[in-house]
């Protein structure tokens, strides 16, 4: 029998613990390459954030990487050494 990777299922977002956690916290970046204190360290299961009421699917995952809010992305995933305050602007933060 082959190996065959389980078919993903997002969570259900009507749910009362979804429609009552807060929005995820963000930081702007200050210094290129230097995440915010706090910072929310990404895992390589998908991820949503909680972005002005509304869950958003990370575009991808990546292990130990930063979740950014820009204006060409929603979320996307950056390794923190590429952030820069030129290109991407707001970094989730753990609560």
């Amino acid at each position: 029998m082959a190996f065959q990777i389980p078919e993903y299922h997002h969570p259900d977002f009507s749910e009362e613990r979804f429609l009552k956690a807060p929005d995820a916290r963000w930081e702007v970046v200050e210094m290129d390459g230097v995440a915010p204190e706090y910072f929310h360290s990404t895992s390589m299961f998908p991820e949503y954030f909680k972005i002005q009421g509304k869950w958003v699917l990370a575009e991808e995952s990546r292990m130990d990487s930063s979740v950014v809010i820009s204006a060409v992305s929603i979320v996307c995933i950056v390794i923190m050494c590429r952030a820069s305050k030129e290109i991407h602007g707001k970094i989730i933060k753990n609560s």
